[in-house]
């Protein structure tokens, strides 16, 4: 290969990027900033190769004639060590280690945290556990959580997952099956350790939600998919995030300085399903309003039709208690509904966004498109994208 790289453009590359559909969506979002500046910029995917296959100085060397910038999701320490004798900016996302020397984009944890207990308490829990583990992320999601949780008078267990077998242990269990004080809330570091606690819970007899709520961050479908309770979950802005790399890498090529500090990016919101549905599993009303809800995803409903389907006798009251129950109106949780059964029926590349937006009750694909674009973030279209990038 001979020494002159021509480069059009930007180019830049994409390392340890994986296939969860959070750093998926990241990478999405940064090349999408990076490709609309110009038709001749460039990206490179790695998705599961490492930056630790450039140990040498004349790979390194020949890595940086090939590209321009490097996003990162550092999995181990050698890689920064590497990284250090790099020659082109490098933007880290995802907060992995205390010592970055690197600028990085990152969800803001402690928001995370304290949109947990938010969450949480406004359902009426009042006993509470926080499964964390090492990780710099982790501590920031349980140190928050737990003083959102002492700012509301409530008090918080906090249990290692590399510990052995924390959610199977007696102590736990004590817990879970303590009567008076309702349900125990579990709060989990993301989707796969609420999963495994889930599992726990079935295998010791204990019943998910009405003994133990649990509360995950990522909504990564193929977790919840791969658990057997549907799984509430916190929903990080991962698309804006990988935009805001992506801003970020432009800015540091174009020769501005890093930022001191990381840039931070809040969740979206709490996607409530069964696993934190104590409230609703013991109320009929409740159950019926949402079952409800999520038959007519194909077409307009008004709240006074599920209040009529719910039995209720006041709209008033069941707004209330929906949205104590749900964190969301009657009214939001319509469109969600009908946004989600949208998004399944975008995974299929024979149906048009027009013909979604009539199988979603919607008037028009325009109007489709503008609730779509409320709801997520992106538009139809986009999305479809996206999904096809995360199926490789």
């Amino acid at each position: 290969m001979s020494n002159e790289v021509e480069r059009p453009g930007i180019r830049v590359a994409f390392a340890n990027m994986g296939t969860g559909v959070h750093w998926r969506t990241i990478a999405t979002g940064a090349a999408d900033h990076i490709l609309e500046i110009s038709e001749s910029n460039e990206i490179y995917f790695n998705q599961g190769a490492s930056i630790k296959h450039l140990p040498r100085p004349d790979e390194r060397s020949h890595f940086c004639k090939l590209f321009d910038g490097l996003i990162l999701r550092v999995k181990a320490a050698e890689e920064l060590d590497l990284c250090r004798h790099l020659t082109i900016p490098v933007v880290v996302i995802n907060n992995q280690r205390r010592d970055m020397p690197f600028p990085q984009v990152l969800p803001d944890d402690t928001a995370i945290g304290r949109m947990a207990a938010d969450y949480l308490v406004r359902r009426g829990f009042s006993r509470f556990v926080y499964i964390g583990d090492n990780s710099p992320f982790s501590s920031l999601r349980g140190a928050a959580f737990v003083a959102a949780l002492a700012e509301a008078g409530h008090n918080c267990t906090v249990w290692n997952r590399r510990d052995r077998g924390p959610t199977s242990s007696p102590e736990f269990k004590r817990l879970a099956l303590k009567r008076g004080g309702g349900p125990l809330a579990v709060f989990a570091l993301n989707d796969g350790a609420a999963s495994s606690t889930i599992n726990h819970c079935r295998r010791a007899g204990i019943k998910v939600p009405q003994q133990v709520a649990v509360l995950a961050v990522d909504n990564d479908p193929w977790e919840s998919r791969n658990c057997r309770t549907p799984l509430s979950s916190i929903e990080l802005a991962s698309y804006e995030i990988g935009l805001r790399a992506g801003e970020l890498m432009v800015r540091l090529l174009e020769g501005h300085p890093p930022p001191e500090e990381p840039l931070l990016v809040p969740p979206l919101r709490v996607i409530p399903r069964f696993s934190t549905d104590a409230d609703a599993v013991a109320d009929p009303v409740l159950r019926k309003a949402r079952g409800f809800i999520e038959a007519n995803t194909h077409r307009t409903v008004s709240v006074d039709d599920v209040v009529t389907a719910a039995g209720s006798s006041s709209r008033r009251t069941l707004q209330r208690r929906f949205i104590e129950a749900y964190n969301t109106t009657i009214r939001d949780a319509c469109r969600r509904a009908r946004v989600e059964r949208a998004k399944s029926l975008l995974h299929s590349e024979e149906l048009s966004v027009k013909e979604i937006a009539f199988m979603t009750g919607f008037s028009s694909a325009s109007l489709f498109c503008r609730v779509f674009r409320q709801t997520e973030g992106i538009t139809p279209k986009a999305y479809r994208r996206r999904f096809r990038l995360e199926q490789g």
